[in-house]
Parts: C-alpha cells; structure tokens; sequence
C-alpha cells in the first residue's frame, strides 16, 4: 500500500488527541499521518509559507500523486507542484462550488486552469460533470466517485435517554441538515403545516437560518423539535427510530445540493425518505423506490 500524508488546516475547535498536530491516523492496517498547518498569512501571497513548507515535504517525501480537496486554492498549489516536480494530481468537486466559481471572470479562469492541467477530476454528480466539460474538461479526465458512509460509525445502540433529553416522542419524521437557504427547511415547515395526524418533526442541525425557520414555524402555527447541533451518536441514536426521513433542497444561483450524503445515512437505517430533484438528489435518492423526489 501507500503511504499517505494528509494536509490540513488548523483546527477552530479544540481537538481531540486523534486529530491534533501531526498525528496518525488509523484505519485498521492502514494509516495516515495528518499534519495540520496554518493556510492563510498576513502577507502577499498569503499562501506562500504553504507552498514553501509543502515545497519541502514533497522533496523529503516524494509522493507519486497529489490528491486536492478541492480545485482552489489547493489545486493552484498542486498546478505549481506540477510545474516544478512533474508530479500529477487530483482534484475532487463537489458541485456547489463549481457553480459559485465560474459565476466570476477571475475565479473561473483559475478554475479553467487548474481544471485543465489536472491527471484527473472527481465529481458526485452529473449536474457537476456537465459543468465541468463545459471548463473544458476532456472526458477522459472526469471519474464518478459518490460520497460513502460508515457503517462501522453509523452503528449504534438507541437509548432512551437521547428521547430524553431532546424531548422527542414516537412517531417521529427526521430532518438532518446545516440549516441554510440551500436546504429548503422553509419549504419542509410549509408541508409539514399540511398533516393533520399527529407526528413530530425533528430537525437537527444549526445555522444562520436558525431563527428564521422558527419564526416561519411559529406562523405556519407548527411546532417542530430543533436540537441545533448535537452528538453524532445522538443524531445515529434518532435514525434509528425515525419514521421518515425528510430534507427538500432548493436550488438557488450559483448554489445547488452536490448529492446528500444524509440520504444514504438514512437509507442505511432503512428509512424511507423525501427529497427534491435538484442537484445530486436524485443519485443519492431513486425515486419511487428509496424514496420519494418531489418536484
């Protein structure tokens, strides 16, 4: 196998022992060390003590392949490596970000570049791919990776508590999202407010539309449960009892649902589930039979 070094940025958190500093990290008999490095400086260009330091490491390491997170800015970087070693690289997409790059003259052409020069390019959805030839992104170039889950993470014992201490009671319709305009928890609140049996509505997640959606509630005279962000155990915990699962994307200019990874967590718990055709929801749902794709 490979050896595999991982370049992150410093954490906004306090970390945990698995994730600070440069530290392995571990799947079974594989492992990857993690560095952790500050991206940004207060200087022009504000990534040059980057580039000097991952510069070093590729001497020091000389890896075979330089896999990008996303196209910019560690493309850019991965393109100058490319320059300089003739080291081949890899850039993963996602969707939204494509579509928020190209909106402008600048960014699309660092895009268009980095794109370009690129060994290969990743994308979830076909949506994206489309996007992507239009850059100008030859066929060949282009591999379809769908996001994955878990099951070893997902896999956990409901305790009654979690019900508890969320003030949750069965049966419940579940709803996991950061909660943005994107997510269409507004349009999710007005369907909701249409069924008459009683169920609850829970949503987890947080977000700057957070005090919106609850005002918007609060008309529609309905009250869902919002947790705002909590334990991952505790939002594995409440897949497991769901009755549905639920979340309606929109799409707006320049911003659209890459694919859903939420979707296959709750099919995984055996849910079915509600979602929109926008995006890359319709790859990660398949209507009529996973669940349902309302217009």
């Amino acid at each position: 196998g490979h050896k595999v070094t991982v370049i992150a940025p410093g954490l906004q958190r306090t970390p945990t022992p698995a994730v600070s500093g440069d530290s392995p990290l571990s799947k079974g008999e594989k492992s990857a060390t993690v560095i952790r490095r500050k991206f940004f400086y207060p200087m022009w260009p504000k990534w040059l003590p980057l580039y000097w330091f991952l510069t070093n490491k590729v001497r020091e390491e000389k890896p075979d392949v330089i896999l990008c997170g996303k196209a910019l800015f560690e493309g850019r970087l991965a393109m100058k490596l490319k320059k300089k070693f003739g080291i081949p690289y890899i850039i993963c997409t996602y969707g939204m970000e494509i579509a928020t790059w190209t909106t402008y003259a600048r960014t699309r052409k660092q895009l268009t570049e980095v794109l370009q020069h690129a060994n290969a390019v990743l994308y979830i959805n076909k949506k994206t791919k489309d996007e992507l030839v239009v850059l100008g992104v030859s066929e060949e170039k282009l591999t379809l990776v769908y996001p994955g889950i878990d099951p070893k993470i997902l896999d956990t014992k409901t305790h009654d508590n979690v019900f508890r201490k969320y003030m949750i009671e069965k049966p419940y319709i579940l709803c996991v999202a950061r909660l943005i305009e994107r997510k269409g928890i507004d349009d999710l609140l007005e369907a909701y407010s249409h069924i008459h049996n009683p169920i609850q509505l829970v949503i987890v997640g947080d977000g700057p539309e957070r005090a919106n959606l609850e005002r918007h509630a609060k008309t529609l005279g309905v009250a869902p449960t919002f947790t705002g962000s909590i334990l991952d155990e505790d939002v594995y915990a409440l897949y497991a009892d769901a009755t549905l699962f639920a979340l309606t994307p929109k799409e707006l200019p320049g911003d659209y649902e890459g694919f859903g990874i939420v979707y296959c967590e709750a099919a995984y718990f055996g849910l079915p589930v509600v979602g929109t055709r926008t995006g890359g929801v319709v790859e990660a749902v398949e209507n009529g039979v996973t669940g349902i794709l309302a217009l």
